[in-house]
């Protein structure tokens, strides 16, 4: 099968490899789609901390965002079969460690991620994929594929909104105009949140947050972002914030926007250190900082927000290339037009 592997900073190489071979517990899918993450970028260019600290160790076969077909299933797996639809977690676990068997196993000590750092699986921009069938879920079978490949990235967005707690008759603020901010305005208006505020730099990007049912849009670069605030929130500030820009002087400014006791959750990798953050805002005004990564079966809200009609991601996907212009497809991401927000690659 054909697959995609950076060798090495800015050097892309499109392999011929064996099909894998899956154990009684896995499956193996067809890829269908595969979207570029802002992380495939950081390792293709090796412009990240990641790279900075030694967590990726080059070849690198990268993608994690993607959806497929199920080809084959292991002598053990009995709840997926050939054809079905499909989805899966971006981190592999064990399953056989103390963690793994008291079903934690998202804090699996010898788990892998897939497509990116550490001793990891190999990643999706590959013709098949194989699996423990524990981490697939299954899709309707009329669950548009090319919307599927958005369902991962849009699982970092609904973790982080469980974990600040965000619901019905609150005003959240999302910053970032992303994928992951933009799947968390969708989603925010799906669980009934009363009114979603977003926050971005681009006037062309915030028109996708209205697409996805934004009610206030802020341009920080040209308006007032905390008198703004002020006024849609009677001055008490938002309940949540959800920060998805990886910007650390955006999560500095959240401090400013959040009532006495609200949370902000934090979906972004920042890159650099933090300075001048002030803590004891935190402190006086008991607000609750919450980290946010990808988490076993939060998917399972996502699609069934999805296929129940309550949100969409088509509105997201700018551009589709097929698999043999990948490396096209991810120069064009590099060079950010800034009108982009997920890029798919079809197989």
């Amino acid at each position: 099968m054909k697959a995609l592997i950076v060798k090495a900073p800015n050097q892309l190489e499109i392999i011929e490899t064996p099909k894998p071979a899956i154990g009684p517990r896995d499956l193996l899918a067809k890829v269908y789609y595969c979207g570029i993450c802002a992380t495939d970028i950081a390792i293709a260019t090796g412009m990240s901390s990641f790279v900075e600290n030694g967590w990726v160790q080059y070849p690198v076969r990268i993608g994690h965002e993607w959806s497929g077909i199920v080809e084959e299933v292991g002598s053990e797996v009995t709840e997926f079969k050939p054809g079905d639809r499909v989805v899966a977690d971006d981190g592999v676990p064990c399953l056989k460690c103390k963690t793994c068997l008291s079903g934690n196993y998202a804090f699996c000590p010898n788990g892998r991620s897939v497509g990116t750092v550490g001793n990891y699986w190999d990643g999706s921009f590959a013709e098949y994929m194989a699996l423990p069938a524990q981490i697939v879920y299954k899709l309707k079978p009329d669950t548009d594929l090319m919307e599927a490949a958005c369902i991962e990235p849009a699982s970092i967005a609904m973790h982080g909104i469980v974990k600040s707690k965000a619901k019905a008759g609150q005003t959240t603020l999302v910053i970032g105009t992303g994928p992951i901010g933009l799947a968390a305005v969708g989603l925010l208006k799906a669980i009934g949140v009363t009114k979603v505020i977003m926050m971005g730099r681009r006037d062309s990007k915030l028109e996708y947050a209205k697409k996805m049912g934004a009610d206030v849009l802020i341009n920080n670069t040209k308006e007032d972002a905390a008198k703004i605030i002020a006024h849609e929130t009677q001055g008490t500030g938002v309940d949540v914030v959800i920060e998805s820009s990886g910007n650390a002087d955006a999560f500095k400014e959240s401090l400013d926007y959040v009532r006495s006791s609200g949370k902000i959750a934090l979906l972004g990798f920042y890159e650099k250190k933090l300075d001048g953050f002030d803590i004891d805002k935190v402190v006086l005004n008991a607000i609750d900082l919450v980290g946010v990564a990808g988490m076993p079966n939060v998917a399972i809200t996502v699609i069934d927000l999805m296929e129940s009609g309550k949100v969409s991601f088509k509105p997201l996907i700018t551009s589709v290339y097929p698999f043999a212009r990948v490396k096209e497809a991810i120069q064009k991401v590099i060079e950010n037009d800034g009108n982009r927000i997920k890029v798919l690659v079809e197989f």
